[in-house]
C-alpha cells in the first residue's frame, strides 16, 4: 500500500490546483519547524551553554558537508522533477539519490574529523552534531515538491520525521544522554529513508544495473556540480558567522547560536508562501514568471517580510531568553540589527533567489553569491573581531545587503537578454 502512495499516477490540474495545497504547505512547514524547536528547547533546558555551543558549531559544520550529500537537489531538484517525463521522474530521483548514499559517509567522517579538531569544548558532541546535518540531508522533499505532492510529502516524511524528533527527546529527558538522543535520531531517521526510496525503487521498472555503471554515476555527478556549488557558496554565506566567531571570539558562539537559531524559525514562517510559489513554477501553472514574480509575489513577500521582522524584534529578545533559561540576555538593539536583515533576506533576496532558479539561471546565481562573499566575508570578520555579537549581527546585515543587490542585478539583466 505504501508504494501504492508514493509513486500514484498523479494530476497536475487536480492536486497542484487543490485550494488545499497551500494548507499542505503550511503544515509541511509547521511540523518541520516545531521539531527542531522543540529539541532546541529541550537541549538548552538541560545541557548547559557550552555544550549547546558545540552542538550549533557542529552543526554549521555538519551544514557545509552535507552539501555533498544534497548535491544541489534543494537549489533545483523540485525544478528538475517537474520538468521530467512523469515516467521518467523515478529514474531520475533514484539514480541521484544512490549517488546521495553513497557521499553520505565520507561526508559524515570529513564533517566529523573537522567539528571535532574545531570545537574548543565537547569535541564529540559536535562532530555528532555534524553527522546528524548530513544525514538529514537525505531527504524526499524534492521528489514530492517537484510533483506538486506536498500532501504525500506531509504523510511520508514531515510528520514521521517530527514523531521520531518527539521519541528522541523523550529518551534524552529521560537518560539526559544528548549522544545517545543524537544517535536515536539519526539512525531512524535514515531507517526512514530507506525504507521510503526502497519502496519507489520496488514500484519502478529501474534495474539495479543502472545504477553500476560508472558513466551512469560520472555523469549525473556532473550534471549536479553547478547546483551543488550554488548549494556551497549558499552555505559559507549562512554559516561563516558561527564560523568566525568561533576564531574570533569563541565565548559569543553560544549566543549567536541561539539567536541565529531563533531568527531563523521567523524566516520559516514565510516557507508556506515560497514553498506554493516553487510549485505553481515547476507545474507550469504560472504562465508569465517575470510578470507574476516582480509584481504579486514581491509585493506578497514585502508584506509577509515586514510583519515577520517586526515580530522578531518585539519578541525577539524574550524568546531567546525562554529558550536559553535565562542563560542568555540580549537587548532590543541587537534585534533591531538582526530584524532588518531578515526583512531583506524575505522581502528580496529570497524572492529573487526563487526567480532566478525558475529560469534556471544557476550561472546567475553562483555570480551573486560569488561576488557576495567576496565583498562581505572580510568586511563581517572585521566587524566581528572588533565589536563581537553586535559586529557580528551588523556583519550578516551588509552580507545580506549585497546578496540582495547582486540578485537583483542579475534579474535585470536576465530580463534585458529575453528581449534582446
Amino acid at each position: 500500500m505504501c508504494r501504492q502512495i508514493i509513486l500514484k499516477k498523479h494530476d497536475v490540474a487536480g492536486e497542484t490546483n487543490d485550494k488545499n495545497s497551500f494548507v499542505f504547505h503550511t503544515v509541511n512547514t509547521f511540523f518541520s519547524t516545531l521539531g527542531p524547536l522543540i529539541a532546541v528547547f529541550t537541549i538548552l533546558r538541560i545541557e548547559t551553554i557550552g555544550a549547546w555551543g558545540a552542538l550549533a558549531l557542529g552543526q554549521a559544520i555538519g551544514l557545509f558537508s552535507s552539501i555533498f550529500v544534497s548535491l544541489g537537489t534543494n537549489v533545483n531538484g523540485s525544478n528538475e522533477i517537474a520538468n521530467s517525463e512523469e515516467s521518467k521522474q523515478a529514474q531520475v530521483f533514484l539514480k541521484i539519490s544512490f549517488i546521495q548514499i553513497c557521499t553520505l559517509m565520507p561526508a559524515s567522517v570529513f564533517s566529523f574529523l573537522v567539528a571535532f579538531l574545531f570545537s574548543s569544548s565537547n569535541n564529540l558532541l559536535a562532530g555528532l552534531g555534524s553527522i546528524s546535518i548530513n544525514a538529514s540531508a537525505l531527504t524526499v522533499a524534492w521528489l514530492f515538491y517537484g510533483r506538486g505532492e506536498p500532501k504525500k510529502l506531509l504523510l511520508l516524511e514531515t510528520l514521521p520525521r517530527f514523531l521520531i524528533t518527539l521519541l528522541s527527546l523523550l529518551v534524552f529527558i529521560n537518560t539526559k544522554n544528548v549522544y545517545q538522543q543524537i544517535f536515536i535520531q539519526v539512525i531512524l531517521n535514515l531507517l526512514l529513508y530507506v525504507i521510503t526510496v526502497t519502496a519507489i525503487f520496488k514500484q519502478s521498472s529501474i534495474s539495479w544495473r543502472s545504477f553500476y555503471g560508472g558513466d551512469v554515476l560520472s555523469s549525473q555527478y556532473r550534471f549536479r556540480l553547478r547546483s551543488s556549488a550554488i548549494a556551497l557558496v549558499s552555505c559559507l554565506s549562512s554559516i561563516s558567522p558561527i564560523l568566525i566567531l568561533s576564531v574570533a571570539a569563541n565565548a559569543i558562539v553560544p549566543i549567536w547560536a541561539v539567536a541565529d537559531k531563533v531568527t531563523r524559525y521567523f524566516s520559516i514562517v514565510n516557507e508556506p508562501l515560497t514553498n506554493r510559489y516553487r510549485n505553481l513554477s515547476n507545474t507550469g501553472e504560472i504562465r508569465n514568471i517575470k510578470s507574476f514574480f516582480l509584481s504579486r509575489m514581491f509585493a506578497l513577500h514585502i508584506i509577509s517580510g515586514a510583519v515577520i521582522s517586526l515580530s522578531l524584534f518585539l519578541s525577539g529578545p524574550a524568546l531567546v531568553s525562554a529558550l536559553s533559561s535565562n542563560k542568555i540576555l540580549l537587548n532590543h538593539q541587537s534585534f533591531l540589527i538582526i530584524s532588518l536583515s531578515l526583512f531583506i533576506n524575505l522581502s528580496i533576496r529570497s524572492p529573487a533567489f526563487l526567480f532566478l532558479a525558475s529560469r534556471n539561471n544557476l550561472s546567475g546565481i553562483l555570480q551573486s553569491l560569488g561576488m557576495t562573499l567576496l565583498f562581505s566575508f572580510p568586511i563581517l570578520y572585521f566587524l566581528t573581531k572588533m565589536y563581537a555579537f553586535s559586529g557580528a549581527c551588523l556583519g550578516v546585515l551588509i552580507l545580506n545587503f549585497f546578496n540582495a543587490v547582486f540578485f537583483l542585478y542579475q534579474i535585470k539583466s536576465s530580463v534585458i537578454l529575453k528581449h534582446k
